[in-house]
């Protein structure tokens, strides 16, 4: 089983690699679906585990300096990520 943080890794290089501008984590009945904004338009990645969708959540808030109990409001905030010799 690959942690949290390896996922959330894979889920930003390959987000680097489309230069998407968000990446969403969508609720659904079947599990929970990650998806890339790409020039305005969605394309689905994968779907992932109901906890493994609330633990990528918690682990990029906390990167990112957001209340990580917080679920009811938006929140804003940013992170640094260096993959290769970029820093994005």
């Amino acid at each position: 089983m690959q942690s949290i943080e390896t996922i959330a890794e894979q889920l930003l290089d390959r987000a680097i690699q489309l230069k998407a501008s968000d990446i969403h984590i969508i609720p659904r009945h079947t599990g929970p679906l990650i998806q890339f904004r790409v020039e305005n338009r969605f394309f689905p990645y994968r779907m992932v585990k109901p906890h493994h969708a609330e633990r990528l959540i918690s682990h990029f808030k906390f990167l990112s300096g957001m209340d990580i109990g917080e679920k009811r409001r938006p929140q804003n905030g940013s992170m640094t990520y260096a993959c290769g010799d970029l820093s994005i």
